[in-house]
């Protein structure tokens, strides 16, 4: 993936390629080709077992719901590959900015992802 200033956010493209994918081994290439902005999920997903993916499909319809039964346990262990902190942090700065999110990126690349939001 090739990240510009004018990037749009790959959010939808990548929680699309998550929740669509069929095999553990599909879930891992997805996964990286998103590695700029998904190095969390990519480790996440490197130390999963076949068992693991089966539990990961079972609980992502979880993660489209209201707080019911099982929410927070998923989210406790799939959440770094749902929501990807390099992903969370530039969306929410190019929302509050206003800014493309390829700018957001690039930023916080800039400044360190260690230090957004710091003053």
């Amino acid at each position: 993936m090739k990240i510009t200033y004018l990037t749009e956010d790959p959010a939808s493209d990548y929680s699309k390629m998550v929740r669509s994918v069929e095999t553990l081994s599909d879930l891992k290439k997805g996964v990286h080709e998103y590695k700029e902005i998904a190095g969390d999920a990519i480790k996440k997903v490197k130390s999963m077992t076949e068992e693991d993916f089966k539990r990961f499909k079972k609980d992502l319809p979880k993660f489209r719901k209201k707080m019911t039964e099982g929410v927070e346990e998923a989210v406790k262990e799939w959440g770094v590959i749902v929501l990807p902190m390099k992903m969370i942090i530039s969306s929410l700065v190019a929302e509050q900015f206003h800014a493309p999110w390829g700018t957001a990126y690039i930023r916080c690349e800039e400044l360190g992802w260690e230090n957004v939001g710091k003053k």
